[in-house]
């Protein structure tokens, strides 16, 4: 959730004494939960998550089918390597991809060595959602023909049909007993927490229904939280229906002290939605936005809404400031 490119795992841990990984860490609140209790790597030693130089380290405004990445979920220090099977702007479908592909059964892909550097197999079975918050680094992509065949084999689970017939599956698990299904099970725990953040958005709707719920439940009157922000009567109403410009109205610090009253715990979750209402409800009350929005509509007052990029800018700045904030 930084605003700068961040580096590549095995280089903030092979490196991290460097001058440069050393400043970007005292600013980068994430790669800080990712280097923490992590053992340092010997210096040009390799690692799971090494790809060629041309991906490593780059941050995802989007993602898209065929992207191989790997995603970060809270302060959990382990990332989950999976490939995108379907995206929009808000979030993803991935299917999780395993460095133990002997293991494979009938509804797990097996991908070559040229994909990763090693072999692995796509848990097509296991695929959830995540946010695009989560996309902490670009390892690899796939080609058109093996996003075709993982495509096929999502789609058939999708509709319950019969795999298809040139699929490069596992055999057909024997029963419960199997060790493959077994296997399954320990995955479905290791990677359900990567799931948590987009079922907390989509079951929270906004920030202000959040706020509204969590206050509700823990009986917290709108009086006992009023004065987090002086000279602002009415902000938290405003708040609770997402017409509040936090930008302008809602001091970081003030929203830290209401999460921490409501119980609201910081991740890419609820950050996507502290991102999105950020961006909802900010405008460009700059000169040169006053002037343009004269231009624009003859009128001799009233803020523009910024451009796209500039909002994603901003909520971002906001949001690194929150999550600094929190550390504290």
């Amino acid at each position: 959730m930084t605003s700068s490119p961040c580096p590549s795992l095995a280089d903030l841990l092979a490196h991290r004494d460097h001058p440069a990984i050393h400043e970007h860490l005292a600013e980068c609140v994430r790669c800080r939960v990712l280097a923490a209790g992590a053992e340092p790597l010997e210096a040009g030693s390799g690692s799971d998550l090494e790809t060629g130089p041309q991906v490593a380290g780059t941050l995802i405004d989007q993602l898209e089918p065929g992207q191989v990445l790997a995603f970060s979920f809270g302060q959990l220090e382990e990332l989950l390597v999976a490939a995108v099977l379907d995206a929009d702007a808000e979030d993803a479908v991935v299917a999780p991809l395993s460095s133990q592909p002997e293991l494979a059964a009938e509804w797990d892909l097996l991908l070559p060595p040229e994909v990763l550097g090693y072999p692995v197999m796509a848990e097509v079975w296991n695929h959830g959602h995540v946010l695009v918050e989560q996309a902490y680094e670009l390892l690899a992509t796939l080609s058109a023909e093996q996003l075709g065949a993982l495509d096929q084999l999502y789609e058939a689970a999708l509709a319950g049909t019969e795999l298809p017939a040139d699929a490069a599956t596992g055999p057909i698990a024997a029963g419960p007993e199997d060790p493959r299904v077994l296997y399954q099970d320990q995955e479905r725990e290791r990677t359900g927490p990567f799931w948590q953040a987009a079922e907390f958005l989509h079951q929270a709707g906004t920030l202000g229904e959040l706020v509204h719920r969590e206050r509700v439940a823990h009986a917290v009157e709108p009086d006992e939280v009023e004065d987090l922000v002086e000279d602002r009567p009415g902000w938290l109403d405003e708040l609770e229906h997402d017409r509040l410009d936090l930008e302008r109205e809602l001091p970081v610090p003030a929203l830290r002290r209401l999460m921490e009253r409501l119980v609201i715990p910081l991740h890419e979750g609820t950050g996507a939605l502290v991102r999105q209402a950020f961006e909802r409800t900010c405008f460009d009350d700059t000169a040169e936005g006053l002037v343009l929005a004269r231009q624009r509509t003859g009128s001799r007052s009233g803020p523009r809404r910024p451009s796209r990029e500039e909002a994603r800018r901003r909520s971002k700045r906001y949001l690194d400031k929150l999550i600094k904030e929190m550390e504290r």
